[in-house]
């Protein structure tokens, strides 16, 4: 879902829908190669990870031209 709709904004329909496909394939064989149970973390454990990577972003990028991020 989310995965899905991020990649779309970024690169297109078509890259999205393959890419998606690609990643629940690698996951489903990692399931049935290894055994492991699946883990269900949730879709805000997901959007967790997402809010920190663009904070590290937006950090780097204030750090990079010189500039001071202050809270709202």
């Amino acid at each position: 879902g989310s995965f899905a709709r991020r990649l779309r904004g970024r690169k297109g329909p078509a890259i999205a829908i393959k890419a998606t496909a690609r990643k629940l394939a690698a996951q489903y064989w990692r399931l049935i190669v290894k055994g492991a149970d699946f883990v269900e973390k949730g879709l805000q454990a997901y959007e967790n990870i997402i809010k920190e990577q663009k904070q590290r972003r937006l950090e780097k990028l204030a750090f990079e031209l010189n500039r001071e991020l202050v809270p709202a």
